[in-house]
């Protein structure tokens, strides 16, 4: 028996099950699967990869884009598509630090930041990520911008504070090194 082909998924689907997955996601996470919420936001993404910049993409190559295919990707649609996006790979980043995977956190962090570059979740978690893997002028520089937008944050502060304790470590060992020199 042969099977009937499935009509093809529309743009509003697409967001529509991204964004379903996206909720699955977050449900793991506060469950702490943190495996099965990174697969969900994961498939989230998978939803709508390329579409937010499919009009473009078509007109530069050259394509016929008739009116269905322009209206596809409506500025709407691809604000949405761009909010989907940045809340799945600041979720991912979320997952990734309670799963100690530093380096990942601070790439999910990064892609979240390129979206909305003031978040302050994003930049607190890059910030703290880079402060497990002991890249402290990368972690200062996240955490002051944090700060910058919220001056309350306490655990910005802490963090803060650890770094200008190991400053001032550096600068002890700094001073007794160049002392020895001379």
């Amino acid at each position: 028996m042969e099977q009937q082909p499935k009509d093809p998924l529309t743009i509003d689907d697409k967001i529509e099950r991204a964004f379903i997955l996206k909720r699955e996601g977050n449900d793991y996470f506060k469950a702490n699967d943190l495996q099965s919420a990174i697969r969900k936001y994961h498939n989230a993404l998978l939803y709508v990869k390329g579409l937010a910049s499919r009009r473009g993409t078509l007109e530069a190559l050259g394509a016929d884009c008739s009116v269905s295919e322009i209206n596809e990707v409506t500025e709407e649609r691809k604000a949405k598509i761009e909010e989907l996006e940045f809340l799945c790979y600041n979720n991912l980043a979320a997952s990734l630090l309670k799963k100690q995977k530093y380096e990942r956190v601070i790439d999910y962090a990064n892609k979240a930041l390129e979206l909305q570059p003031e978040n302050t979740k994003a930049l607190f978690r890059r910030g703290t990520a880079h402060m497990h893997i002991q890249d402290y002028l990368a972690a200062e520089k996240d955490f002051k911008k944090v700060l910058h937008v919220d001056p309350t944050e306490k655990a910005t502060q802490r963090y803060m504070q650890q770094i200008e304790v190991y400053k001032e470590k550096e600068l002890q060992k700094q001073k007794q090194m160049y002392s020895k020199m001379f």
